[in-house]
C-alpha cells in the first residue's frame, strides 16, 4: 500500500482550495459580508440587552425584528465574541 502526498497547506494552514474565493480583508461594507452569529435564547430581550451592556458588552445594533423568528440584538462582549440574543416569537398554538 502506498501513502499519498499531504494536501500542500494554504496559508492559514488548511488545505487550499481553488473552488472558494477569499474575502479581501478591506471590504468596502464589513457588515454585508456572510457571518454567523452563535444566538442565546431570551425570554425578555430589552432587560437582557441592558444586562449585557452594565456587564461591559456594546450592542451593535438596535432591536431588530426577524419575521417568523423574533426579535434579535448584537452583542460584542469586551473580549470581542459577537453574540445575538434572540427573544422567539410565540409559536401559533396546533389545531387537529
Amino acid at each position: 500500500m502506498g501513502t499519498s502526498p499531504a494536501p500542500s497547506a494554504g496559508r492559514t494552514g488548511f488545505p487550499s482550495s481553488r473552488s472558494m474565493t477569499p474575502m479581501p480583508r478591506t471590504h468596502a461594507y464589513p457588515w454585508k459580508r456572510a457571518r454567523w452569529y452563535p444566538s442565546v435564547q431570551v425570554n425578555a430581550i430589552e432587560p437582557t440587552a441592558t444586562q449585557a451592556k452594565a456587564l461591559g458588552s456594546t450592542l451593535a445594533c438596535d432591536i431588530m425584528r426577524m419575521p417568523g423568528a423574533g426579535r434579535w440584538q448584537l452583542t460584542h462582549d469586551p473580549t470581542g465574541c459577537e453574540t445575538a440574543l434572540l427573544q422567539p416569537s410565540q409559536c401559533a398554538p396546533k389545531t387537529s
